[in-house]
């Protein structure tokens, strides 16, 4: 009797013993999984970089669907005037649409690098000022607050001294009232970031497209180009701030002219140039002119072609997957560039809804 109890004792004891391991490799496979997946869910947003703010209501019913929360609104230009010797904004944004609550909205202003080349650093304090006293502004006058401002300037090595010092004044003037404050960074300066330098900013934004060299050979694509980011990408693990992503809706035209570019035309998409009667082509994304003609106010001379770079969906797809695996940080904002109504119209909602759930 007492072998016979020690035998089911042992053979209980073992099923124990076993249980226990299948239950610790069950869990070590569910925290390795879960490190495969986003603990925080990513914010969605948007751009918004038109000069007029006019938001449709089926462009709102769209964000809504969605659950976009976030629009980063272009509201000035900053540019150097020869004439006046000193920095002055342009192309203010005007609000047709009021600013909705159900949005947060991160002020951005685009500064032309070539600025930097002329201003002198005893300026930049007041550039300073005046920057944050014109968006205060915009916000008092259009009925937003926020709690973010937002940058983009594509600098290089000679202008990121004094680039970089407006930055700082920028940031002490954001912490004061509680803000922080955002670069956009292109792909080259993640990779060569000793080179170029880090922006002393509280988050950089990634511009994950324009990424190719513009030139006239078909079948490329400057704006997206797979191979060509993952030569740059796998640096965003080790960048020293923490990084939101901007992804590509966006098409173009590059305007060529006996085999050379001569400039890009913007808002326009290949569904509309098929329907203008002054471009033909064999099928290529190469558009061929038979006459002269004003187009967008750019003037095509007989024989001039525009060559369409544009991205679809599957496109867009394929970008996100190749950020969502480079992405070094999980409280991270995905944007996509921008809620043009050309652009937008050109996705279906289950389109964009695949693309943020790559991050989710």
């Amino acid at each position: 009797m007492m072998n016979l109890f020690r035998f089911f004792y042992r053979v209980c004891f073992s099923t124990v013993l076993r249980i226990k391991k299948i239950g610790f490799v069950f869990l070590v496979l569910l925290s390795i999984f879960s490190c495969n997946k986003k603990s925080v869910p990513i914010e969605r947003g948007f751009y918004y970089w038109k000069t007029t703010y006019a938001v449709s209501p089926s462009q709102k019913k769209l964000l809504e669907k969605l659950s976009v929360k976030k629009i980063y609104l272009r509201v000035f230009d900053i540019d150097w005037d020869a004439k006046l010797q000193q920095p002055m904004p342009i192309q203010q944004v005007r609000f047709i649409s009021r600013a909705d609550t159900c949005f947060h909205y991160v002020p951005v202003i685009y500064i032309a690098n070539g600025l930097f080349q002329h201003i002198e650093r005893g300026q930049l304090l007041l550039l300073a000022e005046r920057i944050t006293e014109q968006i205060e502004h915009i916000g008092i006058d259009n009925h937003f607050n926020f709690n973010e401002l937002q940058v983009d300037c594509d600098w290089t090595e000679s202008t990121s001294g004094k680039y970089f010092e407006l930055l700082k004044f920028l940031k002490e003037s954001s912490h004061e009232k509680n803000r922080l404050i955002s670069a956009t960074i292109r792909l080259h300066q993640v990779k060569y970031a000793k080179r170029t330098g880090v922006p002393p900013v509280d988050r950089g934004m990634l511009m994950f497209y324009n990424m190719g060299k513009i030139n006239a050979v078909a079948n490329t694509n400057s704006i997206y180009d797979f191979q060509e980011a993952e030569k740059y990408i796998h640096f965003a693990h080790n960048y020293s701030l923490p990084l939101d992503g901007a992804l590509p809706l966006f098409s173009w035209g590059i305007h060529i002219r006996n085999n050379a570019v001569i400039g890009l035309v913007n808002d326009v998409s290949v569904e509309t140039i098929k329907k203008n009667n002054y471009f033909r082509t064999d099928g290529s994304t190469i558009f061929k002119t038979d006459s002269s003609f004003f187009y967008h106010g750019i003037y095509f001379l007989k024989g001039d072609e525009l060559k369409m770079e544009e991205i679809s969906s599957d496109i867009c797809l394929k970008a996100a997957n190749q950020l969502e695996k480079n992405i070094n940080s999980e409280n991270s904002t995905v944007s996509l560039f921008d809620m043009d109504s050309l652009n937008i119209t050109r996705y279906h909602e289950s389109d964009l809804e695949k693309i943020f759930s790559c991050f989710n």
